[in-house]
């Protein structure tokens, strides 16, 4: 039984976390899916400033300031509120001072957080490691090496395909048990471009 001890010492309000999340399980799967997040809303808070699309970054900091909550971190929480409203008032002057301190305090987050989100298998690979993959797998199938290709095909499973990748994804296994290696490259293709 998790007692938090290490989050709370870093200043995290597990007691509000736990009336959030319901129970331990579910306070560590949101911390888990709160690690998961991470690469993708960075990369999505740097381009929405860069590009000017305050609505967007207002939402985001929004959402992000709900989940830090939700997972007990109430200093980044106020941080991203102070951003919610200079985006929604376009106010930069309050953005740029802040922006940054939010960055570093998201990434320290996620060390803080990251054993608790190791331990339920957090380490699934990214976007760019699932096009590599994908990558690869089109190469052994290529060359038609069948377990290369199988070891590939499972090394992908630990990926969250949407719904639509995730058919195009078990279609490929099929193809591969039928010896249908140019029809599983096609497939390959497809996965690609639902990754976008």
């Amino acid at each position: 039984m998790a007692d938090f001890s290490d989050l709370r010492e870093k200043g995290f309000d597990v007691e509000a976390a736990l009336s959030y999340t319901g129970d331990e399980k579910k306070y560590k799967l949101a911390l888990t899916r709160y690690h998961n997040a991470y690469e993708k809303n960075r990369g999505k808070l740097e381009r929405y400033l860069a590009e000017d699309e305050l609505a967007n970054y207002e939402m985001l900091v929004h959402s992000l300031k709900s989940n830090s909550r939700m997972i007990g971190n109430m200093e980044l929480g106020d941080i991203c509120e102070k951003l919610q409203y200079a985006a929604a008032d376009k106010d930069m002057t309050t953005i740029e001072a802040n922006h940054a301190n939010m960055l570093a305090e998201y990434k320290k987050t996620m060390e803080i957080i990251a054993p608790y989100a190791e331990e339920n298998g957090a380490n699934k690979p990214s976007s760019n490691e699932v096009k590599k993959l994908i990558g690869e797998l089109k190469e052994t199938l290529d060359d038609m090496e069948l377990n290369k290709s199988l070891e590939l095909y499972k090394r992908l499973s630990e990926y969250d395909f949407t719904p639509s990748a995730k058919n195009i994804y078990h279609d490929i296994k099929d193809e591969i048990d039928a010896f249908n290696y140019d029809e599983a490259c096609d497939l390959c293709d497809e996965l690609l471009e639902a990754l976008g």
